[in-house]
């Protein structure tokens, strides 16, 4: 199981790779945008402090990542593309030059978020990997084999999924998983019908089974943390863990980033029992205060 975090210059590239981490995730910089562009985020974050790095800067990126045998993931996955032009412009012209420009710098793989621009780059035959987005919502291993079809190689599983769903959707060969290790709502599509529209959706959706209440997890909008399952996701055949924060300064995720790489470490080093046993003296006090305290926990059976 590896840790794939987020990164927004070179400087956390350093940070987050010291931290532990296995991936980083990135955009990169262009004048085509002044906010919201191809990398489903703003490229100046609420504090003006630019969060994309440039061409020059992400091929160093790229350079000392591939120095320190970590993954370069590229972050291309604007949720939508229209056929606009204007003046000789066309925006899905200017989103493959956008990836061009990273295989150039020489990324690893692209994420992706739009059907459309997915089977676009599958016909490109790109030498790098497809990876689906979280946008996706991709919660079933119909969507799976879908994804697989159009040549991805990962998904990126929706932030609304039980453990039980992942175990069943690992099954799939030729596809890896990634999760949420904590945090995300941001563009999920339940989240946005049940609470952007007040239309009363509770976040987790109770049904019953002979006369038994149960929930499910398809409106659940917690934020969570899923240190504490990392041992069950790791038997059941996870491969990604994915830490949130590419609009943040570097060092206040790397100390996340380290945290769920040291509790990887006593996964593969224990068996779940221990694991369990283990956890309290593990996790820090900052974090309990932080995260444990809201009793949010991700992934639990």
């Amino acid at each position: 199981m590896r840790i794939n975090a987020p990164i927004n210059n070179y400087e956390s590239c350093k940070a987050q790779i010291n931290a532990g981490a296995d991936e980083i995730y990135v955009g990169l910089m262009t004048s085509l945008f002044s906010r919201l562009h191809f990398s489903a985020r703003s490229q100046i974050n609420g504090t003006g402090q630019q969060i994309m790095p440039s061409k020059e800067e992400l091929k160093r990126i790229v350079m000392y990542a591939h120095a320190h045998n970590v993954h370069v993931n590229f972050t291309a996955n604007i949720a939508y593309i229209s056929d606009y032009s204007f003046d000789g412009l066309n925006l899905e012209n200017e989103y493959i030059h956008y990836v061009l420009e990273g295989i150039d710098c020489g990324v690893d793989s692209v994420i992706v978020s739009d059907f459309g621009l997915m089977h676009t780059l599958n016909e490109m035959k790109l030498p790098v990997e497809i990876h689906s987005s979280t946008i996706f919502d991709t919660n079933s291993t119909a969507q799976l084999k879908f994804l697989k079809s159009v040549g991805v190689s990962r998904a990126v599983l929706s932030y609304q999924i039980s453990i039980e769903d992942i175990k069943k959707m690992s099954l799939l060969p030729g596809m890896e998983l990634e999760i949420f290790g904590y945090g995300g709502c941001s563009f999920s599509t339940y989240c946005n019908l049940g609470h952007g529209l007040s239309m009363g959706f509770p976040c987790k959706n109770y049904y019953y089974i002979n006369n038994l209440e149960v929930s499910t997890n398809c409106l659940d909008s917690t934020q969570g943390c899923c240190l504490c399952s990392l041992w069950k996701l790791n038997s059941i055949g996870v491969n990604v863990i994915k830490i949130v924060g590419r609009e943040l300064p570097y060092n206040q995720v790397s100390p996340i980033t380290k945290l769920f790489k040291d509790v990887i470490k006593v996964v593969n080093n224990t068996n779940e029992q221990e694991f369990n046993l283990k956890m309290d003296s593990i996790i820090p006090a900052w974090w309990k205060r932080g995260v444990c305290k809201q009793n949010q926990c991700k992934y639990q059976s």
